[in-house]
């Protein structure tokens, strides 16, 4: 299958029960996580195009994954820059949820426009979905376990 004439084919396919690719991705987490210094759950990026079903795919591998969470991309840059995101993600999640405490983070454009509520993830989680376009970008890496 090609997605488009410039790019390389990709399969073959095959079809997978999601709690099997679920444990294949924490395994996969947890071997490369050894070693580190963070001791928060492990973090898995879900990223892709615009409508390609990386909500769909981090909801249904969390959910496969007993204590797990998805924090969305399009909420930490909600009214913020396309591009500049990354820092608000590092400062108000992946950095306190890397030492294991519980986030509740509200980005700037959320009180700056009266936004209710908050990105949270409580301290006791086993594995934050990182979703949306850009999650798995360079800036990400050094507090990524897995990409999907």
């Amino acid at each position: 299958m090609r997605v488009a004439d410039d790019e390389p084919d990709l399969g073959p396919w095959a079809a997978e029960p999601t709690l099997d690719v679920a444990g294949r991705l924490v395994e996969l987490a947890r071997a490369r996580r050894a070693g580190s210094a963070r001791t928060g759950p492990l973090v898995v990026a879900v990223d892709g195009r615009s409508a390609g079903g990386k909500s769909t795919a981090a909801g249904r591998l969390a959910a496969a994954t007993p204590g797990a969470v998805v924090v969305h991309t399009d909420d930490i840059a909600w009214h913020h820059g396309f591009f500049d995101w990354d820092g608000l993600l590092v400062d108000g999640v992946l950095d306190p949820v890397s030492r294991g405490e519980a986030v509740s983070f509200r980005p700037p454009a959320w009180v700056e426009r009266g936004r209710e509520g908050a990105v949270e993830v409580p301290a006791d989680s086993t594995a934050v979905f990182v979703e949306g376009v850009g999650s798995s970008r360079a800036s990400l890496a050094p507090w990524l376990d897995a990409t999907v």
